[in-house]
């Protein structure tokens, strides 16, 4: 597969529900990291107060698989497509955030960007039905306007798994963490627990350039090693090119739970 379609399709894939929920019975605390990628998203209060009483976690590997990946259901083909690096489960103030931990600090965007994501079902997961009933009018309205080659459209329907009743709060998540114009009304719905959440809209674009970064310069060094034609310089432009792609690679392992 080429580097560009992994980069498109291979961000993040954010689902509601684990085959194996976490325990919540211990104490919880929030570590440092996750303090850092709270104050980087910057909730207010009330957001933060959510985010909280979601007792969310960082979570390597295994214990990520466990909490939030189905294996007969996960679609992950190995290079990174398709996989899940979030979850939420529960309902109401029962519900619980996993974010999966990845192995390189260039991810740090992807780990905020995923919170801000599955914060945002616990948010829904807390609003009125007669508030729930109106948002999502406002919510389908909104995502009618998305072109249909736009590839949130494929990721909400892979989070949302072909159940009806995902759709609402999968729409609210992505135009919330995604989507910078969302409208004055739906905003009204988002100001409560945002400071800025322009700024959010920020930290997933900043991954989206991080990933595409990496794409363009591979693609550079493939143009120079076609380019040249001395057998030295041939030698060094395709060392380049080789030690990119094992970068790449190893970037595409460290951003997903195996």
């Amino acid at each position: 597969m080429s580097v560009l379609a992994v980069v498109a399709t291979g961000l993040f894939v954010l689902t509601t529900l684990p085959s194996n929920p976490l325990s919540w019975l211990t104490h919880y605390s929030m570590s440092a990291e996750l303090t850092e990628v709270a104050d980087q998203i910057g909730f207010t209060d009330e957001g933060l107060a959510i985010f909280e009483d979601t007792e969310p976690e960082l979570l390597s590997d295994a214990p990520f698989r466990e909490a939030c990946v189905d294996d007969s259901e996960a679609g992950d083909d190995g290079d990174g497509s398709g996989s899940t690096v979030g979850c939420y489960y529960g309902i109401g103030d029962t519900g619980r955030i996993a974010i999966f931990e990845p192995s390189d600090d260039r991810l740090a965007d992807q780990v905020a960007v995923t919170a801000a994501h599955e914060f945002l079902h616990a948010a829904y997961d807390r609003l009125t039905s007669g508030d729930r009933d109106r948002l999502d009018a406002l919510l389908d309205d909104r995502w009618a306007e998305l072109p249909a080659d736009d590839p949130l459209r494929g990721n909400l329907e892979m989070s949302a798994q072909g159940h009806a009743d995902a759709m609402g709060t999968e729409e609210f998540a992505y135009l919330g963490s995604e989507i910078a114009d969302a409208g004055p009304e739906l905003e009204e719905f988002y100001a409560p627990y945002f400071r800025d959440r322009q700024a959010v809209v920020a930290i997933d674009a900043a991954d989206e350039a991080m990933w595409a970064g990496v794409d363009a310069a591979y693609r550079a060094a493939l143009d120079a090693l076609d380019a040249a034609t001395d057998e030295s310089e041939v030698s060094a432009r395709r060392a380049e090119v080789d030690r990119l792609d094992a970068d790449y690679e190893a970037l595409i392992t460290a951003s997903t739970p195996h």
